[in-house]
Order: structure tokens, then C-alpha cells, then sequence
């Protein structure tokens, strides 16, 4: 199915065998499934709830806009929002906008606008780069690692439940890190906006390391070296 301008696609309790592309338009999923991929790059969209994608979901290149799209309460294969310019929320953990279980890894990569991703299950990595406007990751489960690199948009990453290890690395853009649970270790280091380290619980070494500004208090771990070990 193509959903293109001027056309508004709805599911509700239905969906698609196949692949799912749109290129404008809106495109609307609600209880439906969608055994194929889905694929957007233009016009906006509302993903969930109780929704299933059993292939991939791309959002890529969507134009700069004022709408806020959104993704909540689905089970999908994977998650990719790459180079757009319109607002995005993934989950919130709320009765309006349920959190998702992703069953791979979620990538934002590019984007010109705001993105908030919080509440999700994610059972492959996280990873958070490259972004120019401001990126919001909270209260996820992520079973893999959790990377935030090379953002000069301000990124927030606070209440994560993490079994691999997080870096927050390279960014030009303020950083806040406060309140994660890690199971491996933990790098905060190479960044050049101030970066906070508050609160973190890190089961193995926390390392901090050639950043301009930082500050932080009250983190735990095996053992804390370079810069947060002056905290």
C-alpha cells in the first residue's frame, strides 16, 4: 500500500500482508497489523496503539513541519528516524501514548527536530546521534548498549534501565545523564557543551574523560575514574 499527498489512510483493527510506504498524506494505525515494513518519508503519521509491525519501521527524510507524529503502543521489529525535520514521540508511558516494545534496535540519527523516546522496551541498542535539535531518551529498558554521540542538539538521558553500557560521547550540544541504571560500564568523555553525570548507578567502571565542562554528584560504581572521580 502507498499512501501519497492529499491521501489520509486509516487501519483501525485491520492493516496490511504487505508493505506499508508513505510518501505524504497521513497515515493512521490503530489495533492493526502490518506484516510487512513500513515505510515514511512525508506526511505525518500515528503509529498505535496495540499495533504490531512485524518487519521494520523508517521514518526518513520527512521535510520540516509543525505536526508532532507519533508512535505508541506498538510491537515492531525495529525503529529508524533518520534526517527529519518533523517533531516525533516514541512512547511516553502514559494512556495516551503507551509504551512500545521493540523487538530490535532503535536508531535516531540526523534529525532537525525534536524527538522524545521514553517508556519503550528495547531488547537490542539505542543509539542517539548526529542530531541537530533536541533529543529527550527516558525511562526505557534497553537490553542492549546506549550510545549519544556527536548531537549539538541539547540531549536529556535520565531513568534508563541499561544492561550493556552507555557512552555519551563527542557532543557539541549540552548533556544531561542523570538517575540510569547500567549493568555494564559507563563513558562520559570528548564533549564540548557541559555535561552533567548525576545519580547514575553503574555496575562497572565509570569513566569520564577529556569534556570541557562537566559536573555531576552522587554517582555509584566499582570504580570511578578521570574527571568523575573528582565529583
Amino acid at each position: 500500500i502507498t499512501v501519497s499527498t492529499g491521501q489520509n489512510c486509516i487501519f483501525v483493527k485491520g492493516g496490511a500482508t504487505g508493505n506499508i510506504t508513505e510518501t505524504g498524506g497521513n497515515l493512521a494505525l490503530s489495533n492493526a497489523t502490518v506484516s510487512g515494513n513500513v515505510q515514511i518519508s512525508g506526511g505525518t503519521y500515528s503509529i498505535g496503539p496495540s499495533t504490531t509491525i512485524k518487519g521494520t519501521l523508517v521514518i526518513q527524510g520527512i521535510p520540516k513541519g509543525t505536526a508532532q507524529n507519533q508512535v505508541c503502543g506498538t510491537t515492531v521489529s525495529g525503529i529508524t528516524l533518520q534526517s527529519d525535520g518533523t517533531a516525533a514521540m516514541i512512547g511516553a508511558g502514559t494512556p495516551s501514548c503507551p509504551s512500545n516494545t521493540i523487538i530490535g534496535s532503535l536508531t535516531l540519527q540526523a534529525n532537525s527536530a525534536a524527538v522524545t523516546v521514553s517508556g519503550n522496551s528495547i531488547s537490542g541498542s539505542l543509539t542517539d546521534q548526529s542530531n541537530t535539535a533536541a533529543t529527550t531518551l527516558s525511562v526505557n529498558t534497553v537490553s542492549g548498549s546506549l550510545t549519544d554521540q556527536s548531537n549539538s542538539g541539547a540531549s536529556v538521558l535520565s531513568l534508563n534501565s541499561i544492561t550493556g553500557t552507555l557512552v555519551v560521547q563527542s557532543n557539541s550540544g549540552t548533556s544531561d545523564v542523570s538517575q540510569n541504571r547500567v549493568g555494564g560500564s559507563m563513558t562520559d568523555q570528548g564533549n564540548t557543551a557541559l555535561t552533567q553525570v548525576v545519580s547514575n548507578k553503574v555496575t562497572g567502571t565509570l569513566l569520564c574523560q577529556s569534556n570541557t565542562s562537566i559536573t555531576g554528584s552522587g554517582d555509584t560504581a566499582s570504580k570511578l575514574e578521570g574527571q568523575c572521580a573528582t565529583f
